[in-house]
């Protein structure tokens, strides 16, 4: 699982911005984001996202399991504070309306390149993996809408820290592993097998990320019915999510 990072902490703004492609050329749903950007926001835009790119190439490259943990844990805190960067600039230079067309497309044209090169690029088990793992963050994404549209009482703000530095570090855990994974499809890289089985299971943060951001809507309003995990997951994923509940529950 992801290290912990210890930073502080105000709002759970990455959800704003975990659907942006980690592209120094900021190509498909993001080209439309900077014609409406001022040139100096368009700059910092695609600067960051050139990082976020650059980080991603340093991992892919690696063949072996421990090549490439040696690597993340190198490049993955520097990963996570490009993100924030990133969503604390999206935050004030990008009107809301633009951010959720961009998400809304962004996981729409994902989903349609896992289906029509998954397959061939890595195998039906990543493939498989990476379209359950859009469709999380997806679902974690809307609900992350959900949170920064309601009122967050003063004397829960401690209790909704702690959920949202959860969140922030499992949604940007999984986001970097899927980014490797997108990048590689796109430049037609291979995974090697024994970096392969790291970046599926760095994808399956995904679930924990819904989870946390699941507790932050039901913080805020308990009586709301949000999107649910579906019940048809194989055991494996089943397990997942009852683990990730449980150590919340017990955390808490």
């Amino acid at each position: 699982m992801c290290p912990t990072l210890e930073r502080p902490y105000r709002e759970a703004r990455i959800g704003q911005v975990i659907a942006f492609r980690a592209s120094a050329a900021f190509p498909a749903a993001s080209s439309g984001l900077t014609r409406q950007l001022s040139a100096t926001a368009g700059d910092l835009v695609r600067s960051i996202s050139s990082v976020l790119e650059d980080l991603v190439l340093c991992a892919i490259e690696k063949r072996t399991a421990a090549e490439f943990t040696a690597k993340r844990d190198e490049v993955f805190p520097k990963y996570f504070e490009a993100m924030h960067a990133l969503s604390s600039l999206a935050s004030i230079v990008v009107p809301v309306h633009v951010l959720e067309r961009m998400s809304n497309e962004f996981f729409s044209e994902t989903e349609a390149d896992c289906r029509d090169h998954a397959l061939a690029s890595f195998g039906a088990e990543i493939r498989d993996q990476l379209v359950f793992t859009v469709w999380t963050l997806r679902k974690t994404s809307d609900l992350c809408r959900q949170i920064t549209a309601l009122p967050l009482p003063d004397d829960l703000k401690s209790a909704d820290e702690e959920l949202a530095r959860g969140y922030s570090q499992t949604a940007v855990w999984s986001r970097f592993h899927l980014d490797c994974l997108l990048k590689a499809m796109e430049l037609r890289r291979p995974i090697y097998p024994e970096v392969s089985e790291l970046v599926i299971d760095g994808l399956r943060a995904a679930v924990n990320a819904y989870t946390w951001a699941r507790r932050g809507l039901d913080l805020r309003s308990p009586e709301i019915e949000g999107d649910s995990i579906p019940v048809e997951w194989d055991s494996e994923d089943r397990a997942l999510l009852d683990e990730a509940t449980y150590d919340l529950t017990s955390d808490a």
